[in-house]
C-alpha cells in the first residue's frame, strides 16, 4: 500500500492519562493524543476513564486508543464508547481481521530483528508505528535504529516512536524523514505523568528538524 500523505507531520504523545496533561500537550501544539487501553500497561486507563479524557481534549486534537491482541469487536465497542478518532494495534493481530474496520488503523511494528518490516506490507492501513525492541508490546524506551526506516518511510506514513526525547528527537526526523513522531515517556516525570516542558520542547525540536 503506498502513502497516502498525511496533512503535515504529526506529533503525538501517548499515555495520558490527566487532564492537564491533556491541556498542556495541546498547548504545546501536540496533534494525536494516545490513551492506552492495554490493561497491563503503567499508563493504563479503562474505555470509561478516556471516555472522561476525550472530552477534556480541545478542538483540532486527535483521540488514539493504543490495544494490544483484542479482537476487532472488543476494540470497537471500547472505540465508540470512549470517543476515539483512531486506534494503534501493539499485538501480534492478523492483517485480514482488521480489513473492514471502521475506524483508522496504525499498526505498530518493533523494529528487533532484521526481517521486522517485512510484516508492514500485510497491513493496509493509515500509518505505521515503529518501535524500538524490548519485553513490552510498547513503551520500553529503547530507539531502534532509525536508517532501517528510511525505505518503507519514502512510501508509507511511518511513525517513529521508542525513545525519543526532546534532545534526539529531531536527529530521528533527519534520519528518517517520517510523518510523524510518538513520544511517552520521553516528556514524563512519572510513568504517566507528562511534563508541560519537556513536552513544549518535544514539539519544538520536531517543528524545527522539517522546517
Amino acid at each position: 500500500m503506498e502513502r497516502a500523505a498525511l496533512s503535515r507531520m504529526v506529533v503525538k504523545v501517548c499515555g495520558l492519562t490527566r487532564p492537564e496533561d491533556i491541556r498542556a500537550a495541546a498547548e504545546a501544539g501536540v496533534d494525536w493524543l494516545g490513551f492506552n487501553l492495554w490493561p497491563k500497561s503503567r499508563r493504563a486507563q479503562s474505555a470509561e476513564q478516556v471516555r472522561s479524557l476525550v472530552a477534556a481534549m480541545p478542538a483540532g486534537t486527535r483521540a488514539v486508543g493504543i490495544f494490544v491482541d483484542a479482537r476487532p469487536e472488543e476494540v470497537h465497542a471500547a472505540a465508540v464508547h470512549a470517543g476515539l478518532h483512531a486506534v494503534q494495534l501493539h499485538g501480534r493481530e492478523a492483517p485480514g481481521d482488521w480489513r473492514d474496520f471502521p475506524f483508522p488503523i496504525i499498526k505498530a511494528l518493533k523494529v528487533d530483528r532484521a526481517d521486522a518490516l517485512a510484516a508492514a506490507e500485510d497491513w493496509a492501513c493509515e500509518a505505521l508505528l515503529l518501535d524500538g525492541p524490548g519485553p513490552d508490546p510498547g513503551g520500553n524506551g529503547v530507539p531502534f535504529v532509525w536508517e532501517q526506516a528510511q525505505a518503507l518511510a519514502a512510501r508509507r506514513n511511518v511513525l517513529v516512536a521508542g525513545g525519543l526525547t526532546p534532545e534526539n528527537v529531531a536527529t530521528a526526523i533527519r534520519a528518517v524523514r517520517p510523518a510523524g513522531v510518538d513520544v511517552a515517556g520521553g516528556v514524563e516525570s512519572a510513568a504517566g505523568i507528562k511534563d508541560a516542558e519537556r513536552m513544549r520542547r518535544f514539539v519544538d525540536a520536531a517543528r524545527r528538524a522539517v522546517s
